[in-house]
């Protein structure tokens, strides 16, 4: 963690490391005095051991090692952006985490020479829940469906896991359940608070549904006491492992549901204790929403650090849903606004691990096309924004479209912040405590450069100054809002657009490369993304399309597009689409379209119902079939939330949809308009893809084949739905933009 200096600068008291490949996560200490480790490694028969190094005096001294057991528990999760990662507790010297349930032991019912003790279940190895793991689909198709608690005593070695949880322990992970994770020790230390996510225990999971993305899936947030736990686990034994036997003679008293009567919630947090007081935070949203992404409201309530429990009484709302976002007064002293658009409220996936000061909670959201970081009094729960100044050299400071996030809070009341621009890359910078206190700090706070991420060399023979990045780099960037077509006189839904226009060559205008995102309820934010710069520096104008439907525009902006899908976002694209030709900015002969997952369904509805416009396309995983689709996806709820409408998706049931309800799903999607389609179009597949089967692609590009219509399919074998490894992603992009050189 950054501290400031007197002398200016910002020495990290831990230096960066690279993280080898046997080096899975490093987690310090709430006072940075000590650094948790997580390696894995083969043992002196080629089996995986998984091992915690605690490591002191700045990371110098391993001071003790701990092989986990590999009889209690499966992998150890580590993924801080959605179930979780290792966590310390007060004290320090014990660890929480989370790890796959140990699935039955199995064998075939012809290798008898396995099973000696007859402990194996006979035929099991292929049957789904016992030989054959359950998963939470794409990104976690590696993982077990189910996920329990562990905790280590770092002093003993010793290693138990908590058994007082909701769902109950069974074996057979067919059977339901909670998966448990994003787990943290309370202030006092005497209890274990954690997301329990249904897994088929609660009434709305009959069938596991993908996870990553998915920000609706049903889960609450427990505390389980361990107390008894932890006393039993700093004895000094030789017994290094409990198991589920000796954890369950401990007497802890049974977990309480902190968040009862909440569809959605997640992301527990905890303030500095404050006069016997810690506040716990966390992102809820009582009714739920359908679709994949929503608002969600910031709730808080009291933890009581001396009775050592928490304040189920003192709950309360601190950030409410907007369902559209106010009008602005026009006073810029007091108008809370970014890109000239009043609060759309929270849209986040979980709040930073570290976000809590003596004062302050600060989150990111998504303010429109802009990534923010809002500022929450812990006092009275006011909100408002923080508006970092970041000086960089030349001259350089904040472009008011730069997007900003929080990385996380310093010992002394500050804040580290990451901005980013479209034509700018990351750099990091330091918020003082003092200013971060002051205030108007929506107006403008001075933020201290701490790094600025340096230009990637090809090769350690081939560098790349700096002065080739910014000469590459030197095209301009707009915010531009608007108004799209309405389907209701009522109706005054706003949506943003994001213009990177390249230096103009006197005499020409450029070429266009519309872009709508995935999702569809996503956004794409005014960050540096790689791809589109290398777009924009090679001579492409570069329209992202925040269509209706994008979140952080409100929540009637959302709910306005299911049940409307290749109708209001179609409209949306071509609106912005003729709105950029008319301003007479770009080429109007030269415009191509580019887009991945709901994007390149848009993608395919543009160039199906507007054959003439577009010279050439790109689709990346795109949904080109909703019904046939429907039974080949990790999420089949999205199929008929989006061509059907929220609201009407059964999540308790699971059952086989109509002859109607494919028709309609038929009827949205871009396969219906496909035999129109003229423009050569590139389409590019992830064969590992869980979320949207190569399957749809394919099958659109066997009609355009068929049809006589320039396509090619590029297929990567080993990536996914987001096609981001690095081979993949720069293979990928250059054919993208050798296909749009060639076409356009």
């Amino acid at each position: 963690i950054p501290i400031p200096q007197e002398q200016g600068f910002f020495p990290f008291s831990i230096p960066p490391q690279e993280m080898s490949e046997t080096t899975k996560a490093r987690v310090p200490s709430p006072s940075g005095r000590k650094i948790c480790v997580l390696r894995e490694q083969g043992n002196n028969n080629d089996k995986q051991q998984q091992v915690l190094e605690i490591w002191t005096n700045e990371c110098e001294v391993l001071e003790t090692r701990i092989v986990l057991p590999s009889k209690l528990h499966g992998k150890v999760v580590n993924d801080p952006n959605w179930f979780g990662q290792i966590s310390w507790n007060q004290e320090e010297t014990a660890l929480v985490y989370s790890a796959e349930r140990k699935t039955p032991k199995v064998a075939s019912f012809f290798d008898l020479e396995n099973d000696t003790d007859g402990d194996k279940i006979r035929g099991g190895e292929n049957t789904l829940g016992l030989g054959k793991m359950e998963n939470w689909g794409e990104k976690y198709t590696d993982m077990s469906a189910l996920l329990d608690l562990f905790v280590v005593n770092t002093e003993s070695s010793k290693v138990a896991r908590v058994d007082n949880v909701p769902g109950g322990l069974d074996d057979v992970t067919t059977h339901g359940g909670f998966t448990l994770g994003q787990a943290r020790f309370s202030p006092c230390d005497t209890h274990v608070l954690y997301t329990a996510w249904d897994a088929g225990g609660g009434s709305e999971m009959p069938r596991r549904l993908g996870m990553v993305y998915c920000s609706q899936r049903p889960s609450k947030i427990y505390a389980s006491p361990v107390s008894n736990l932890m006393k039993e686990l700093a004895t000094v034994d030789t017994d290094k492992e409990m198991n589920s036997q000796d954890s369950a003679k401990i007497s802890d008293k049974e977990c309480i549901c902190l968040t009862q009567g909440a569809r959605i919630s997640r992301s527990p947090r905890f303030s500095p204790e404050k006069n016997g007081i810690s506040k716990m935070v966390y992102l809820c949203s009582k009714l739920g929403f359908d679709t994949h992404d929503g608002s969600v409201a910031l709730h808080v309530q009291d933890w009581n650090v001396t009775e050592c429990a928490p304040d189920l009484n003192s709950q309360n709302i601190w950030i409410s849903t907007v369902n559209q976002p106010p009008p602005l007064s026009g006073d810029v002293n007091s108008d809370i606004q970014v890109a000239n658009m009043a609060f759309p409220g929270l849209y986040c996936q979980n709040l930073p691990l570290i976000c809590c000061t003596d004062e302050f909670l600060l989150a990111t959201t998504q303010w429109g096309s802009v990534q923010r970081i809002v500022r929450v009094s812990l006092t009275n729960g006011n909100m408002t924004l923080l508006n970092a100044d970041i000086a960089r050299g030349k001259g350089l400071s904040t472009e008011i479209s730069a997007s900003q996030s929080l990385l996380c809070v310093t010992a002394d009341g500050g804040a580290v912040i990451m901005e980013s621009a479209p034509n700018r890359p990351a750099v990091v910078a330091f918020v003082p405590r003092e200013s971060l206190a002051r205030d108007k700090v929506n107006i403008k706070v001075d933020a201290p450069l701490v790094a600025e991420m340096g230009p990637i060399a090809a090769s350690s023979f081939s560098r790349v100054s700096r002065s080739l990045v910014s000469e590459l780099l030197d095209f301009s960037v707009e915010v531009l809002a608007m108004r799209p077509p309405q389907i209701a006189d009522e109706d005054d839904t706003k949506v943003q657009w994001i213009l990177l226009r390249p230096k103009e060559v006197e005499g020409t205008k450029p070429p266009m490369i519309v872009v709508p995102h995935g999702g569809p309820h996503s956004c794409t934010p005014t960050t540096y993304l790689a791809s589109y710069a290398y777009l924009c520096a090679s001579g492409y104008a570069v329209l992202h399309v925040n269509y209706r439907g994008s979140i952080g525009f409100g929540r009637g902006a959302l709910d306005s597009l299911p049940g409307h899908i290749g109708l209001l976002d179609v409209k949306d694209v071509m609106h912005a689409t003729v709105t950029m030709i008319d301003s007479g900015w770009v080429d109007p002969e030269r415009i191509g379209i580019c887009g991945g997952s709901h994007g390149g369904f848009l993608t395919g509805h543009c160039i199906g119902q507007f054959p003439d416009l577009f010279k050439a396309a790109v689709m990346r995983n795109p949904v080109t079939n909703i019904a046939s689709m429907l039974t080949a996806t990790d999420i089949p709820d999205w199929c008929y939330v989006e061509a059907l409408g929220s609201g009407y998706y059964n999540w308790k049931e699971y059952r086989s949809a109509s002859k109607e309800e494919l028709d309609i799903m038929f009827d949205s999607s871009p396969a219906k308009h496909a035999r129109s389609v003229i423009t050569p179009t590139l389409i590019a597949l992830g064969l590992e893809d869980q979320r949207v089967p190569p399957s749809q692609g394919r099958e659109y590009y066997y009609v355009l084949r068929a049809n006589g219509v320039t396509t090619k399919l590029l297929t990567y074998d080993n990536d996914d739905h987001a096609i981001d490894k690095v081979d993949s992603e720069a293979d990928l992009w250059i054919n993208v933009k050798q296909w749009f050189d060639r076409h356009i």
